[in-house]
């Protein structure tokens, strides 16, 4: 329900969302172990680089960007 309120704001150009410097490695690995039964009928597998990334970014909105993407590769394989 969370995301689609802030889909919503997104849509209508509402623009009070918390950015904030977020080491993208880090962020996805998190994501993933707190996730995974959203994934268990497949497996996935992430090679973090050597060198750390980090972003300017919202992460719920990262979150659901990550939802999105994984569920298409599975959809999709």
């Amino acid at each position: 329900v969370e995301q689609i309120l802030l889909l919503g704001q997104l849509e209508h150009g509402e623009k009070n969302y918390r950015y904030e410097v977020l080491s993208l490695t880090q962020h996805i690995q998190n994501f993933l172990k707190e996730n995974s039964y959203l994934f268990q009928n497949g497996e996935i597998r992430f090679q973090a680089p050597e060198d750390e990334m980090k972003i300017l970014g919202v992460r719920e909105f990262l979150d659901i960007l990550l939802v999105n993407i994984l569920t298409n590769a599975f959809k999709y394989n």
